[in-house]
């Protein structure tokens, strides 16, 4: 069933209050940028698509949605002084509700391709991460991505690593969440996954028994940023110049550190 959680700027604040999260905002800085909303005709309130159960990205905790995409989102719309309402799906239906306007966006860890540049519009990126390969705590004969010819691999089909994947010629075997992946290859119904460094570190700390380790990074590091229709552009410059606020003002670090465990912000 898909979820629905409505956001006020007032409502913000409270949820922030109690999350503990300290997001500093420039007073004029913030004026600026709502002013300019606003002169911009950008719409009050925006309807943002996520997994919810990609944690530490996009998670819900004691009943509120939360995670370091989603506060990302939420500061950024109150520099903007626009509401957001997400709404959770599963990652491979995300980019079809943007398409079908189910929502105005997607902020869940998306990578700016170039195959997903040509169709839509991204803001700038507000994070960036390596990839992991993941095994069994038992398994001797992957020790790197090239070990993966003729392997069960799980992922979700659209993700980010699944493209690296398919080329070292594993065979793929489709999840629709993420963390999924983990299951799959602790249970011996894959042998491997490629996924993000960070969330299997956050895997790893709520399955502290999984018999998993990580035998191989990629050598580059993938960036994420909102995802927005062509349209839309306009309100996706909007959320870049409000996301340069954010790492201008030090709050895209401490969420980084917060939810990440890291800083995840440099070179973006």
């Amino acid at each position: 069933m898909t979820t629905f959680f409505s956001f006020t700027r007032r409502s913000f604040v409270r949820a922030a209050a109690s999350a503990t999260l300290a997001l500093v905002a420039a007073p004029a800085l913030f004026a600026g940028l709502a002013g300019e909303a606003r002169a911009a005709n950008l719409p009050e309130k925006i309807r943002i698509g996520t997994e919810g159960l990609y944690a530490p990205f996009s998670y819900i905790e004691g009943g509120t949605l939360t995670g370091f995409d989603v506060e990302v989102v939420r500061a950024a719309a109150e520099k903007l002084g626009i509401a957001v309402e997400f709404t959770t799906a599963p990652w491979d239906s995300l980019v079809a509700g943007l398409d079908a306007g189910r929502f105005d966006a997607v902020f869940n860890q998306v990578v700016p391709t170039e195959a997903r540049r040509a169709k839509y519009a991204f803001t700038k990126s507000y994070m960036v991460e390596r990839g992991v390969l993941v095994v069994r705590t038992d398994n001797a004969s992957i020790a790197s991505f090239d070990n993966l010819s003729g392997k069960r691999a799980a992922g979700v089909l659209t993700a980010n690593w699944t493209d690296l994947v398919r080329e070292k010629g594993a065979m793929l075997v489709p999840v629709k969440e993420g963390s999924l992946a983990f299951q799959l290859v602790a249970s011996r119904r894959a042998d491997a996954t490629v996924n993000s460094e960070i969330a299997f570190v956050d895997y790893m700390k709520t399955h502290r028994n999984a018999p998993l380790k990580a035998v191989a990074h990629t050598t580059e590091g993938a960036q994420a940023a909102g995802l927005f229709r062509r349209k839309d552009a306009e309100l996706a410059a909007a959320f870049s110049r409000a996301i340069e606020e954010l790492k201008a003002d030090g709050t895209l670090l401490k969420l980084s550190v917060k939810f990440l465990g890291v800083d995840a912000t440099p070179g973006i």
